[in-house]
């Protein structure tokens, strides 16, 4: 039996312009980190019981993890608490692969932030 693939949950809410790296979650919801060794493994049956909340495209989305494993780099020197990585670039690429890759189709359009993404019009 094969086993049952594993997700990040990547946040878009925390995931601001001015950050280098990609926010992810930390272990059972719990938190927010951008070293993919800090980050939450979920897996696949738990995160389509729940679409609405993992992957909803608002504020998040589940990605598989050998996606996010492949794009990930080592942080910049004194960048992360001791220079722990890999993490994934905050920037168009990066944000391509992600929503090229998610578990389905989200409720909302994403809206990445990164450095020369497109400003949100505000009411």
């Amino acid at each position: 039996m094969p086993e049952e693939r594993q997700f990040y949950i990547v946040s878009l809410k925390h995931t601001l312009r001015l950050h280098r790296y990609i926010t992810v979650w930390r272990p059972d919801n719990a938190g927010y980190a951008f070293p993919l060794i800090w980050a939450g493994k979920y897996y696949e049956l738990d995160v389509r019981a729940e679409l609405d909340y993992y992957n909803n495209g608002c504020s998040t989305v589940a990605v598989p993890c050998d996606v996010l494993d492949q794009i990930a780099i080592h942080p910049m020197p004194g960048e992360i608490d001791n220079d722990v990585g890999p993490v994934v670039p905050n920037n168009a690429e990066s944000w391509r692969r992600i929503l090229a890759n998610v578990i389905s189709e989200p409720a909302y359009d994403p809206r990445p932030e990164y450095k020369g993404a497109r400003y949100r019009k505000t009411a």
